[in-house]
């Protein structure tokens, strides 16, 4: 039987954990099946947040860190989404949020595998270099993000979009396996400076990457690296495409 497991945390502690059978046989799992199945468990572990928030310990933070282990039928996580891609051929397309070096394409739960729900998975890209995606968050849709393959890092920060200051931001490593969980409205971004990251990121509902409401910037541009590339520059960044900020810059929209 193959699955695929998921733990999140809460002060050192799992909180929460769900699996999900992707075959039942003895054969190796069929292709066709394991992607409903890390639809079903990423929807599930959005609806237990979505009713438990209040009660974690950590109420600080507003994202859950966790794993995702797959059985040795499935192999790992990037194993995982070679077998999604084998099965449900996925064309990455760039910019993705007004950034070159990142790529993406959509999978939508029921435009691709026709269920009755109203959700998709991203499957994203980041070139090695990539540092120039600035936090933002989503108004309108949950995250369970997967690391599938590569490094890089989350940065995320407390607080509401129009209280943030450019302060507080939190960075957390992340590798394959990594899983990060939360609701809508939190901001964040990653960075890939060292090598190439391939995320799986699952949202609910689903939001149309050219959607206008599928992120949204605070007033303060915050970017894990000072250099404003021209290729990553947001199209509503008053900054000019050549320059050169402290590292960690903040940037405040006119």
């Amino acid at each position: 039987m193959s699955r695929l497991t998921v733990a999140f945390y809460d002060s050192g502690a799992v909180c929460f954990e769900d699996s999900v059978v992707t075959d039942s046989g003895v054969a190796a799992p069929s292709r066709s099946a394991i992607l409903p199945a890390f639809f079903a468990l990423a929807r599930r572990s959005i609806e237990w947040l979505g009713t438990s928030a209040r009660k974690l310990r950590a109420t600080e933070a507003p994202c859950l860190f966790g794993n995702l282990q797959c059985s040795e039928a499935i192999g790992t996580v990037a194993d995982l989404a070679k077998r999604i891609e084998t099965r449900h051929p996925l064309r990455l397309e760039s910019p993705f949020e007004g950034c070159d070096t990142i790529a993406g394409g959509l999978w939508s739960g029921r435009g691709v595998l026709g269920l009755n729900t109203d959700d998709a998975l991203a499957h994203l890209q980041f070139d090695a270099g990539t540092v120039e995606l600035p936090i933002h968050l989503h108004e309108h849709s949950d995250r369970f993000i997967v690391v599938e393959d590569g490094e890089g890092i989350y940065h995320y920060a407390p607080g509401t979009i129009d209280s943030f200051d450019g302060t507080g931001v939190i960075s957390v490593p992340v590798r394959p396996g990594d899983v990060i969980l939360f609701l809508r409205n939190v901001l964040h971004t990653f960075s890939a400076a060292a090598r190439p990251l391939r995320l799986l990121s699952y949202h609910a509902p689903q939001i149309d990457f050219d959607d206008p409401r599928q992120y949204t910037l605070p007033k303060f541009l915050w970017y894990p690296s000072g250099h404003i590339a021209s290729s990553c520059v947001p199209p509503i960044a008053s900054v000019e495409s050549s320059g050169r900020y402290p590292h960690n810059a903040v940037i405040p929209i006119a």
